[in-house]
């Protein structure tokens, strides 16, 4: 059976869609099956990876409606990037869907009804969240089976993870006891001044022994956004570089959390 991963921050500007979009590419260097979910109504995964966000076969909208009308979605239907991973996309047609969601009943289990009938099919399932704590952000957390957690070392990204882990803290008592997490990932670390470093120090020495912090740091890096712009990942576009070898210790690391 795959494992569901989200990939959640509350704050934006974490890398979370870049940590996605690589660790799934990373995963299918790694002989693993990877599906990757487009939960933001941007279309920033959607985007990154090359594709165009409109006239699309299936959305992550679309398919929440469809689970929720008990109707079944075929993989046929997913787009597959070149670097091997299957994607389920997503456009603005998402917040519309955000919105229904409250009133309807039994909805925040949407997703998790969308990937039952098909977690069979991938080793790995990837849900880049959007940076918020609504309910497509929920049900994402109900399917999960871990949340993955960049956070950028600095005051506002430390500040951001409480609201999360209270978040699913509730979600863990209501709606998906076995949900954990996954690792915090220190992301966009910059390599010039004393702050930076400060902060990782405090993220790693506040959470020890409480929620695991991966022992890989990802540094900032100009290949990044422009692997995105070119509709690939960094390891394809940027080999050799101290960037993709820090997204393949990460991937790693994942592989050996089971």
């Amino acid at each position: 059976m795959g494992k569901i991963i989200a990939v959640a921050a509350q704050k934006g500007g974490v890398a979370k869609t870049t940590t996605v979009l690589t660790l799934g590419a990373g995963l299918v260097k790694a002989g693993k099956k990877v599906l990757l979910l487009d939960a933001d109504p941007q279309g920033s995964l959607t985007f990154s990876l090359g594709f165009d966000r409109t006239n699309l076969p299936i959305t992550l909208g679309k398919a929440i409606e469809c689970a929720i009308n008990g109707i079944p979605v075929s993989t046929d239907t997913f787009l597959h990037h070149q670097e091997g991973m299957d994607l389920v996309p997503s456009n603005r047609e998402l917040a519309a869907v955000e919105m229904q969601l409250p009133q309807i009943q039994g909805s925040l289990t949407s997703i998790k009804k969308f990937l039952g009938p098909i977690r069979d099919q991938y080793d790995y399932i990837l849900i880049d969240c959007m940076p918020s704590l609504g309910s497509v952000t929920i049900a994402s957390l109900v399917a999960a089976g871990s949340v993955l957690i960049p956070v950028v070392p600095e005051w506002l990204g430390i500040d951001g993870l409480q609201a999360l882990f209270e978040t699913m803290a509730q979600v863990r008592r209501k709606l998906n006891r076995s949900l954990s997490v996954e690792g915090l990932l220190i992301t966009r670390m910059s390599s010039s001044g004393a702050a930076p470093k400060e902060y990782e120090r405090e993220i790693r020495n506040a959470y020890k022994g409480v929620y695991r912090v991966f022992d890989t740091t990802i540094m900032s890096s100009i290949y990044v956004p422009n692997a995105c712009a070119h509709g690939v990942s960094v390891l394809t576009y940027a080999r050799n570089r101290k960037v993709t070898k820090q997204y393949l210790a990460l991937t790693q690391e994942v592989l050996q959390n089971g």
